[in-house]
């Protein structure tokens, strides 16, 4: 995976934690055009998704991370943080 696919999986990522902490669903869509979103896509590291919200109603297009995604992103995640030395 490049670093431009791991930083827009990062970002999903991200977004899903907000939207899940904040309480608001739609927070977990990210708008980009990026060519690495289509990658993660392929991947089947993302998904594209439809909302529709509001009244009257308003379309909001976008992307959202999988589950082989979020599976993906923390496999990629290194545990060497200082304080987590193996005995």
């Amino acid at each position: 995976m490049t670093k431009a696919e791991l930083k827009m999986l990062e970002k999903l990522y991200g977004a899903e934690i907000e939207a899940a902490l904040s309480h608001q669903p739609l927070r977990s869509i990210v708008q980009t055009h990026s060519k690495a979103m289509q990658k993660l896509k392929e991947y089947g590291y993302a998904q594209e998704v439809v909302r529709l919200v509001g009244r009257p109603q308003v379309t909001v297009r976008g992307w959202e991370l999988t589950l082989a995604g979020n599976l993906a992103y923390c496999m990629s995640c290194n545990d060497d943080s200082p304080g987590d030395s193996q005995p």
